[in-house]
């Protein structure tokens, strides 16, 4: 079967175990389109676990501009992280800014250039 680029992310967010009702953390799923015997298919090539807690917004970024391998950038309720996607590897973290007293804004969305990269909080 030949492999095509990467076309989808499906975030899963699973409820805190000791909380019922409070999100804790997320999956993000990484899929490619495949064509098989039977035609184009989508097919998942990956899993990335963030310590991003909840993902509110996720980046990706080709080999090259960011590292030398494509990397992932998820920003959720415990900040923001740079994954690998062929090593797995956690490559960068950062805490998000306080918008006020003992409060963080969530990150809505993330955008790049080859030097900077954008989170957008509300």
């Amino acid at each position: 079967t030949e492999a095509l680029p990467l076309v989808a992310v499906a975030v899963e967010t699973f409820p805190s175990a000791g909380r019922p009702g409070h999100l804790q953390r997320s999956v993000v799923k990484l899929y490619e389109v495949a064509n098989g015997s039977t035609g184009t298919m989508m097919r998942q090539v990956g899993v990335v676990r963030p310590r991003a807690g909840q993902v509110t917004a996720l980046h990706g970024c080709p080999t090259g501009i960011c590292s030398a391998e494509p990397i992932l950038w998820t920003a959720g309720s415990a900040g923001m992280f740079a994954t690998g996607l062929r090593t797995g590897s956690e490559l960068a973290s950062y805490a998000l800014p306080s918008v006020g007293a003992k409060t963080t804004a969530a990150v809505v969305a993330l955008a790049s250039n080859v030097s900077h990269l954008l989170a957008i909080m509300a």
